[in-house]
């Protein structure tokens, strides 16, 4: 009966930890403003990024003024958004301009069919470089929203994973410690852990290859150039970031399988020792 306790504890704790795994990570990086902003600081070292938003950005700008003068002040100013990687307050206005974005979908001012960014500091920081070589002054925007792409299915889920990361890690974290107290033999379970741990892990790997692509392309059709270009660095970003989360639980996993072993070793060979000759 202890056994069969067991088991099925074991069982209840990889669907849970199956569940827990992509849901904890979401809430961490992408429902929580500064682990998104955290995760998406390095797509401003990706040339494909910086160019697409500089030129995304200047046509925006340079849209609403006198055609005269439109091509110049876009050219001009693309550049210099181009060029902001090297100039001091670049970072601080990259994860600025991140927050803003986070904001518009999870702050209650969220367009139900458009995801946009907004990159009003990456603008005004150009400006200040530019404006007075430009043919003529221009203020800084109140805003500048730059479409992105159509809004992903499951939006709203987002913002409720925090809650769903404490019940799944909850019940995950519970099935695996009765797993262990009713095991006949703890190292075995602890062995057993290890197992469903690579199993977690194998899972959400397969499962990252197949959802992250299929949920951002599904956003991205339709969108502009920029859109896709953005969509594609920021999948691969996901893509990496949580296949780092699968390797860390996959080496635990390992980890817990030697361990559980040796254990095991170590005990038969005391039981051993103990029988009489």
């Amino acid at each position: 009966m202890r056994t069969l306790t067991s088991v099925v504890c074991w069982v209840i704790a990889v669907l849970a930890g199956i569940v827990a795994l992509p849901v904890t990570w979401i809430a961490d990086n992408v429902a929580e403003e500064s682990g998104y902003v955290e995760l998406v600081r390095d797509l401003r070292d990706d040339p494909r990024v910086v160019e697409a938003v500089a030129d995304t950005a200047a046509a925006r700008v340079a849209g609403d003024l006198p055609e005269a003068v439109r091509d110049q002040v876009a050219a001009q100013l693309g550049q210099a958004l181009g060029a902001l990687e090297e100039v001091p307050g670049f970072g601080e206005a990259w994860d600025d301009s991140q927050r803003r974005s986070h904001q518009l979908w999870f702050g209650g001012r969220y367009i139900p069919e458009q995801l946009q960014v907004d990159v009003t500091p990456l603008v005004d920081l150009a400006l200040h470089q530019v404006n007075t070589a430009l043919p003529l002054a221009i203020e800084s925007p109140e805003e500048v929203r730059v479409p992105v792409a159509t809004a992903p299915p499951g939006l709203r889920f987002v913002e409720t994973t925090p809650t769903w990361k404490s019940i799944t890690l909850l019940a995950a974290g519970a099935a695996a410690v009765l797993c262990l107290v009713f095991a006949r033999r703890r190292s075995a379970g602890l062995a057993w852990v290890g197992v469903g741990a690579l199993a977690i892990a194998g899972v959400t790997y397969v499962g990252t290859r197949v959802t992250v692509p299929a949920v951002l392309d599904r956003a991205a059709s339709g969108s502009s150039q920029f859109g896709q270009v953005l969509t594609d660095a920021v999948a691969d970003r996901f893509t990496a970031s949580l296949d780092e989360w699968v390797e860390q639980l996959a080496l635990a996993g390992v980890a817990a399988i030697v361990v559980g072993l040796v254990c095991r070793g170590i005990v038969a060979l005391w039981e051993r020792r103990r029988r009489p000759a």
